[in-house]
């Protein structure tokens, strides 16, 4: 009994010891989701395929990091520093980059739906591949940013309408709608031809009103433009953003597309 219980003895002695699972660690800092990395200093880190689902990363140092596949969805990345960030294939949507520093970010391929880029610096960023479905890039810079669309771009330089077509789309909504009709159909064709953005009202009138999935709104209106493209099967291509406006005044993006044929 005692040769079986020394043997047993021996044989756990040369087993070595196996570490605890858990949540890896980089620079000192507990790389998970919900993590609360406000100001961390990961500076060309490699966080390549990181679960940072919702984590806290508010003014974080992510200067040429490597975060290519990583999970950032729902992530606060405002004023977060990633110029010449690796961030190919990563998940980041409904993440917040408001202000956040993307100069030189490789983007190419990530999921950008629903993020916001408000006033973010994308200068030489590469979004090509990107899916932008309700990004918003408004006041974003975007100089020499590679894979961006057409509306994208006209988006972040110039977010709101032309007052003058808001004004004259207000006094024509005011009119009969007998003279408002041929007005617009009028209008409309001249403004088409020469490729001139087209406002259009919509007001409250729509199915289900002003509210949408971004929130409930006073008012909602579109912009239309001549993307510059036509297609020998439906014509020409319209770039469409519908807009919301707030309680407070503020217009929010609800949705971008491009329509076939006329403005919708």
């Amino acid at each position: 009994m005692r040769k079986q219980l020394l043997l047993l003895l021996l044989l756990l002695s040369t087993v070595p010891l196996v570490a605890a699972c858990g949540p890896p660690k980089v620079n000192g800092y507990t790389i998970e989701r919900f993590a609360n990395l406000g100001l961390a200093d990961l500076t060309n880190a490699d966080l390549s395929g990181a679960d940072l689902e919702w984590a806290n990363l508010n003014g974080a140092k992510l200067s040429g990091a490597n975060l290519a596949g990583a999970d950032l969805s729902g992530a606060d990345l405002t004023g977060a520093h990633l110029a010449g960030a690796d961030l190919r294939i990563a998940d980041l949507s409904g993440a917040d980059l408001t202000g956040a520093h993307l100069a030189g970010a490789d983007l190419s391929g990530a999921d950008l739906t629903g993020a916001d880029f408000t006033n973010a610096n994308l200068t030489g960023a590469n979004l090509t591949g990107a899916d932008t479905w309700t990004t918003r890039f408004t006041g974003a810079k975007v100089t020499d940013a590679v894979g961006m669309s057409a509306l994208d771009i006209s988006a972040a330089k110039n977010p709101r309408p032309p007052s003058s077509l808001n004004n004259s789309s207000s006094n024509n909504s005011s009119s009969n709608n007998s003279s408002s009709n041929n007005s617009s159909s009028n209008n409309s064709s001249s403004n088409n031809s020469k490729a001139n953005d087209l406002l259009k009202n919509v007001g409250c009138g729509l199915t289900g009103g002003c509210s949408s999935n971004s929130g409930t709104y006073v008012n909602r209106y579109t912009t239309c433009t001549p993307s510059g493209l036509v297609s020998s099967f439906s014509g020409t291509q319209y770039n469409v953003r519908e807009y919301g406006v707030t309680s407070d005044g503020r217009e929010v993006l609800i949705r971008s597309y491009v329509a076939t044929g006329s403005c919708p």
